[in-house]
């Protein structure tokens, strides 16, 4: 229950909403399907909403303790939160958590996989959320917090880090594959922030 600002998260339950339904563009809307969540007295941007599940995007001012309020036709639900400057998450392919992360060749666009693996030099992008608060530079939401990226082990060069461009709570992080790194169909890679390290995924590398 540790989040941090912006983040993307979804909540598990009973009765959250009534049907099944999915934001299609942005802005997000703050209700969906019957369903709303409130950031302490505030509702919040929804990307999905269902019988027992609801999707949506934190603040990118929370902080603190923080009380989600669900609303939905089954009532009223609430749960406590902790918001941190950054809890990095990084998403897979597998849509579990572990596993082959989800990341693509940065030029080409290349989904990678065992079949397409990656090697040093090459620049990635890898998804994720929970980078936190973002400021705007170039044109882009920069994280605030400036992570680290390790695979198998060596430190990557990171050339951007903050929000994926045109999409909610989706960050994302360009990075050089580091030369020597080891090669391998599961190659370790974890991403640091603020001190918490995420999620530990894999990257097949040559």
């Amino acid at each position: 229950r540790t989040l941090a600002p912006g983040m993307f998260v979804s909540l598990y339950g009973a009765t959250l909403g009534a049907d099944s339904a999915a934001a299609i563009s942005l802005p997000l809307p703050t209700t969906l399907g019957g369903t709303q969540i409130l950031a302490g007295a505030n509702p919040i941007g929804l990307q999905f909403a269902g019988p027992t599940q609801v999707n949506a995007i934190l603040p990118e001012d929370a902080a603190g303790l923080l009380t989600l309020t669900v609303k939905g036709p089954g009532g009223a639900s609430k749960i406590n939160v902790l918001i941190e400057p950054a809890v990095p998450a990084i998403f897979t392919q597998t849509g579990t958590g572990s596993g082959l992360a989800s990341a693509v060749q940065a030029i080409s666009g290349v989904v990678i996989t065992a079949e397409s693996k990656v090697r040093p030099g090459d620049a990635i992008s890898l998804y994720l959320t929970g980078l936190g608060a973002t400021e705007t530079r170039d044109g882009l939401q920069w994280a605030k917090l400036p992570p680290k990226l390790f695979i198998g082990n060596r430190e990557a060069q990171i050339l951007y880090a903050g929000r994926a461009p045109g999409y909610a709570g989706l960050d994302q992080i360009n990075f050089i594959v580091p030369a020597n790194t080891p090669s391998g169909d599961a190659t370790p890679l974890r991403v640091e922030s603020n001190g918490r390290v995420s999620n530990a995924v894999t990257l097949p590398t040559l």
